[in-house]
């Protein structure tokens, strides 16, 4: 009954929405007049609140008004994406999302939006690289080594990521299934626990984004033995890719994407998209994003959408060709 009427209430919404756009369109001209409000599904200190954060001023200035990043942590992610696609098409309410909003339309059940109909694409933020990692002093050296092991013993060799359902999550099941092993999944709450345990050694792997342990893998304390998006990272090109170490066509990475409700004004959609362009292009901020790790990138609104299609295509197929979801029931 739950997830009927959390339908039925998305149905009003969409409704209302439906019926106020034309009032909308007719006052883009004079917009934007107050704050634009950028939800971000995390708490303060993460990457995807980094990035709003440095997108935030420029962004606004080329807009003439004042930006307001808004965190509305936890829940995978989805509270945060209800705010969104709930909220009013008027030009006042963005939000930063990663691959994480994605993912949730295959690992999160009774979702009372659709991940690709009920939003406004506006553009590709950032690429952020997923390593594999393991103590510095660890006999693993390799992605050879590793494969090799977990195949001596399966299931004795396990792996941690910021949390289920996350892009290092898929990308760990997805090697599971690509090399024919069985390294156990360790949720944690964020890459924060998941990267002290790994130094702590009370992990053999952890999967991760590249922005938290740049400085580790720097000065040594961790190894980052491949790459799990497709291609090595420009800020660390001497990294492997998993698929150059013998499993072509395997790619999972991690990336932020800007997007709007549904219904919003294309005028409007367009001066968002044309602030963000001219933001994502400063050299400053290209800088600041490479500094941690993060690739800056973009798109147009069409790429947006079409790109989210597929991918949410592409994360249900490796969602039931590695058994993910059963990891929910145990």
């Amino acid at each position: 009954m739950s997830g009927f009427m959390a339908r039925l209430r998305m149905v009003l919404v969409t409704a209302v929405v439906a019926a106020l756009v034309p009032a909308f369109a007719a006052l883009a001209q004079d917009w934007p007049q107050r704050p634009i409000r950028i939800i971000v599904p995390f708490a303060p200190g993460g990457a995807v609140d980094l990035v709003a954060r440095l997108i935030q001023e420029p962004m606004a200035k080329a807009l003439g008004t004042t930006m307001i990043v808004e965190n509305r942590a936890g829940g995978a992610g989805v509270p945060a994406s209800e705010a969104l696609v709930r909220a009013a098409p008027d030009g006042y309410t963005l939000a930063l999302v990663s691959s994480n909003y994605v993912s949730n339309g295959v690992t999160q059940h009774n979702l009372s939006f659709d991940v690709v109909k009920d939003i406004t694409p506006i553009s590709m933020v950032v690429i952020n690289t997923v390593l594999i990692l393991v103590p510095a002093d660890s006999p693993i050296r390799s992605l050879k080594d590793l494969v090799e092991q977990a195949k001596a013993k399966p299931g004795a060799l396990s792996y941690g990521t910021p949390g289920f359902g996350t892009a290092m999550h898929f990308a760990g099941e997805l090697l599971n299934e690509r090399a024919k092993i069985h390294l156990v999944h360790v949720p944690y709450r964020g890459a924060g626990p998941a990267l002290n345990d790994l130094l702590g050694k009370q992990i053999p792997v952890a999967i991760m984004g590249i922005g938290p342990v740049m400085p580790h893998v720097a000065s040594g304390k961790v190894r980052a033995i491949a790459i799990t998006t497709e291609k090595r990272s420009k800020i660390q090109p001497d990294i492997p890719t998993v698929a150059e170490l013998g499993y072509p066509g395997y790619r999972f990475g991690e990336w932020f994407a800007l997007i709007a409700p549904k219904g919003l004004p294309k005028d409007v959609a367009d001066r968002i998209h044309g602030a963000f362009i001219k933001t994502i292009g400063s050299d400053d901020i290209k800088a600041k994003l490479e500094k941690v790790g993060l690739e800056p990138t973009s798109s147009t609104s069409a790429e947006l959408h079409d790109f989210i299609n597929s991918e949410l295509a592409r994360i249900r197929n490796i969602a039931a060709q590695t058994k993910l979801l059963e990891q929910q029931k145990k």
